[in-house]
């Protein structure tokens, strides 16, 4: 893969994860009147979640036997563990309440599980990032950064 001279394949890596992220938070400010439950929120949502699993186990799978790859690897498990989470109790739970339209009978033990689905997928994603992170400045430190850090 080609890059500018100068720049180091870990830079090139952080710099990706940093843009991906810009992106990831300008939709989500972009679009933030959309997300108010509509359908097709739910299913941009997991669109760009599964995008992001793809990705995290795209990049796991090039680091394979490199350094960087055992907290790639973690993020995708995160990524899956908090997609799990989201359709065992998250969206049923949006299912049954119509989007928070409707209260359904069980409607105390519904909302607890909601909650706690979120939150749990939440530290998930945020374990993710961070393990995207330490994926992308693990390795070697490039020439660049070591003159960087002399100076």
């Amino acid at each position: 893969m080609a890059r500018p001279q100068g720049t180091s394949p870990r830079a090139q890596r952080l710099i990706a994860l940093l843009a991906v992220c810009a992106i990831a938070i300008a939709t989500a400010f972009a679009f933030g009147r959309v997300f108010v439950g509509h359908g097709a929120t739910w299913e941009l949502m997991a669109v760009a979640l599964i995008s992001a699993l793809i990705a995290s186990a795209l990049l796991a799978r090039r680091l394979r036997h490199r350094t960087g790859y055992g907290p790639a690897a973690l993020a995708v498990v995160c990524l899956a563990l908090g997609l799990i989470l989201f359709f065992t109790f998250t969206f049923p739970a949006n299912r049954a309440t119509t989007n928070w339209t409707v209260e359904p009978a069980n409607w105390d033990s519904l909302r607890t599980e909601w909650e706690y689905s979120h939150a749990a997928a939440a530290l998930l994603y945020l374990a993710a990032l961070c393990l995207l992170v330490w994926s992308a400045l693990s390795g070697q430190p490039s020439r660049d950064v070591a003159l960087f850090i002399s100076h």
